[in-house]
């Protein structure tokens, strides 16, 4: 087996987007006097931001839809300048173009966000970028942002790899035959990755180069 493509999560595993999005959701809170939980931190990011906030605040608090609303409002149009890219995501993105590995990226970002985040630090590195609200008039899941990419791609399934820090990209890669990958130096735990169904779990981006599949 030869790996011929990878879709790659954004948040917690090509970029370390926790600083800027706990302060826009923090500020968003603030302003419109919602008590800030002791439940923000680094381990809530990576799903869509009102599963986030669903899951700090409860799934039937009254400002959630407001909190979404000023997050998308502050978050979208900041600088994001506290977004980095992790160590090593350079050399790998390199060295598997050099391989002729085809390159995407799926997203619970939507595609405003992602585009500052992909313009910024990664033009012209993918051949498809997918978000959350690709599709017009609804929001995609992780498992249909895979779908998407290997049926519009013509990707064979069993020859990419879903690298991702969360539970939505492992269970998204297993029920497209892909191959799940999990980031151990993203937002989320062994545990979570591995029960998820990662079949690899990597501490670092360059250890992708290490898989099996991967042409040296």
């Amino acid at each position: 087996m030869n790996v011929n493509g990878i879709i790659f999560d954004l948040d917690g595993t090509l970029v370390d987007s926790a600083e800027d999005i706990l302060e826009s959701i923090k500020e968003s809170m603030n302003c419109l006097g919602v008590k800030a939980s002791n439940k923000l931190k680094r381990s809530v990011i990576g799903p869509p931001v009102r599963e986030i906030l669903q899951n700090i605040l409860g799934p039937d608090h009254p400002e959630i839809d407001a909190v979404v609303d000023k997050f998308r409002s502050i978050y979208d149009n900041s600088t994001m300048q506290n977004t980095i890219k992790y160590k090593g995501v350079d050399e790998l993105l390199l060295h598997c173009r050099n391989l002729g590995i085809r390159l995407f990226v799926a997203t619970n970002k939507p595609e405003k966000a992602t585009s500052q985040v992909i313009e910024k630090h990664f033009k012209a590195c993918f051949e498809g970028v997918i978000c959350i609200d690709t599709s017009i008039g609804k929001n995609l899941s992780k498992k249909e942002m895979i779908q998407h990419v290997v049926k519009n791609f013509s990707m064979v399934p069993s020859e990419t790899l879903m690298v991702g820090d969360g539970k939505s990209d492992m269970e998204g890669a297993v029920l497209n035959k892909c191959i799940p990958v999990g980031a151990l130096y993203g937002y989320s735990s062994a545990q979570v990755l591995s029960d998820a169904g990662a079949r690899y779990l990597i501490n670092s981006p360059l250890e992708i180069l290490q898989l099996d599949g991967i042409k040296r």
